[in-house]
């Protein structure tokens, strides 16, 4: 078929198609006004993703994250920990009406899973799509039902039970942390004052304060010590026997004294030896005098060495003592190096039991505090409020679309019915059936062509088709 012949046999049957539409138009109508009217009740969360009493300072979702912190906000609203809430909030289980309903579904199941069973059902979580970092924090809330107030109660019952199961999920853990927080800090606190006092024992035991001015003091005692030991010089047995090796031993004035007495006298002795000779007395005196001059020089020699061997040993003595403290300073400076390593330790676990227990109170503190918190991140933005208009039926789209659907069916019904009951309409349907001989073709008669005859006359080669 052609468009034509569609339009000859549509000229020829438009009753049909205009009983078709009517039909469906009418019926749209009838239906759309016996339909129960839906009201939907709209409402909007922020989810801002700051939060005021928080005390951590990054608690903003990054924009790589928002859509999944989106998404997990949705999924909380949708959730049946909220939905219960809602039933609770609102006492839905009390309702006569909800009753009546759950009685004439004849649900086995309790009625608050079949009450959140049906809110979940019906109720609708969107936001505004667009790219990760541009997506709107902004969720809307809607539901559907025959009683406008009934609506908006639902939706500001999911608002609010969404807001209130978030402050239960953020101030539930903090107030479990805190009281295991609380716990340890008792703990924290018993091992930091045990450290401290083993610290203040040690000290006190030996002596050592916190401060290196006494290590200082013995450096310098020992190096005081070392000086002296350096200083000292103590002669040998053999420097002690020979006089000529002490300090002073000849230039003694006793020495030298007796030596001058003893070159007179045996340069006196020499003289008389030439002149008197060995025989005679005043010959054997002198020679007595310078026998005695020199066991006198040989006493004081014996004095001075004496002194000299009693003074070498003092020396000794005292050097003897100056390596004995030397030694013992070096064992009380490594005994004083040792004490002074473990008390690092000790003050190194002083100061970890001390850092440990103040981050500790730090986060003891932050978790009691936002235990105690009384809003989040998330706020109800505009309340939902019962609407005036119903949302469905939608008179004017039902007749629109009732419109389209009419006039589809009313062609589909020409063209079934032209099928069935074919007619000869053109000149075209006659030349097209090869089972139809051909006879003559009538032209187009002009009357222009033959004026002069009068008026033509109107003539159809074949009879109106009806």
């Amino acid at each position: 078929m052609n468009y034509k012949l569609i339009y000859s046999a549509l000229r020829a049957r438009y009753r049909l198609f205009v009983l078709i539409l009517a039909t469906t138009l009418l019926t749209t109508i009838a239906i759309s006004l016996i339909m129960p009217k839906t009201y939907v009740a709209k409402g909007s969360l922020l989810l801002d993703g700051k939060d005021q009493q928080s005390m951590r300072t990054t608690n903003e979702p990054q924009p790589w994250d928002r859509a999944g912190y989106v998404r997990t906000q949705m999924d909380i609203v949708t959730s049946s920990k909220v939905a219960r809430r809602v039933v609770a909030d609102l006492k839905l289980a009390e309702n006569p009406e909800v009753r009546a309903d759950y009685a004439d579904s004849g649900s086995s199941a309790p009625i608050q899973d079949w009450l959140v069973e049906n809110l979940l059902k019906y109720l609708k979580v969107e936001t505004t799509q667009g790219s990760v970092i541009q997506q709107s924090s902004v969720v809307q809330l809607s539901f559907p039902a025959s009683d406008a107030t009934y609506a908006a109660q639902v939706v500001n019952g999911f608002a609010k039970a969404y807001v209130d199961t978030v402050l239960d999920l953020r101030i539930e853990p903090t107030r479990q942390t805190s009281v295991w927080f609380d716990e340890q800090m008792k703990m924290l606190r018993a091992n930091m004052e045990q450290a401290e006092r083993r610290l203040t024992a040690f000290q006190q035991e030996h002596g050592i304060i916190s401060t290196d001015d006494r290590f200082d003091a013995e450096n310098v005692q020992l190096s005081d010590l070392v000086t002296q030991v350096a200083r000292a010089q103590v002669p040998t047995d053999a420097q002690v026997a020979d006089i000529s090796n002490l300090p002073g031993g000849l230039a003694s004035p006793a020495i030298q004294t007796v030596k001058g007495e003893l070159m007179r006298s045996e340069a006196k002795l020499q003289q008389m030896s030439a002149e008197l000779g060995s025989k005679h007395p005043q010959y054997q005196r002198q020679q007595a005098e310078v026998q005695s001059l020199r066991d006198k020089l040989g006493r004081e020699i014996d004095i001075v060495v004496s002194d000299a061997k009693t003074a070498a040993r003092n020396s000794r003595a005292h050097m003897d003592q100056l390596l004995g403290a030397i030694k013992q300073q070096q064992r009380r400076m490594l005994g004083l190096k040792t004490a002074r390593n473990e008390l690092a330790l000790l003050s190194h676990d002083v100061d970890i039991a001390q850092r440990t227990y103040e981050t500790a109170m730090q986060r003891f503190m932050a978790s009691k505090i936002e235990s105690r918190a009384l809003q989040t991140n998330v706020a109800v933005l505009d309340l939902a409020v019962p609407p005036t208009t119903p949302d469905r039926p939608k008179l004017f789209l039902n007749i629109a679309i009732a419109l389209a659907v009419g006039v589809l069916l009313g062609l589909a019904a020409v063209f079934l019915a032209e099928m069935f009951d074919r007619r000869v309409r053109w000149l075209d349907d006659l030349s097209a059936d090869p089972q139809v001989p051909l006879l003559a073709v009538l032209n187009t008669w002009d009357p222009a062509a033959n004026r002069l005859l009068g008026a033509p006359a109107s003539h159809y080669a074949l009879p109106n088709p009806g």
